[in-house]
């Protein structure tokens, strides 16, 4: 049997927290928020230019658009799961949705 102690010591796990989420639909810092009504998908918030894309989870995009300075965007969507992406000048958010 090998010594527990001698084996202990060569392993060290470390662990980060991170109290911070960018997942879009809890909107902190002015973020984009994505509504699903039926088979709209809504994003709000749009404070600045945006290219907004929708993915299927076989990963082909579903839509894409710019909105430029918009306060939303809005998609009809298929039911199933999607992977909604916002690209602003400085910032990324991506989320998934299922749309019911």
């Amino acid at each position: 049997i090998a010594d527990t102690k001698k084996e202990a010591e060569r392993f060290v796990l470390a662990v980060d927290i991170h109290e911070a989420t960018t997942d879009i639909g809890q909107q902190p810092d002015g973020q984009p928020q994505v509504v699903i009504e039926g088979t709209i998908c809504r994003i709000e918030g749009l404070k600045e230019k945006a290219v907004v894309e929708i993915f299927d989870t076989a990963g082909r995009r579903i839509a894409y658009d710019t909105a430029d300075n918009n306060d939303y965007f809005e998609q009809n969507l298929q039911r199933g799961n999607y992977i909604v992406r916002v690209r602003t000048s400085n910032k990324d958010y991506s989320t998934k949705i299922n749309v019911r």
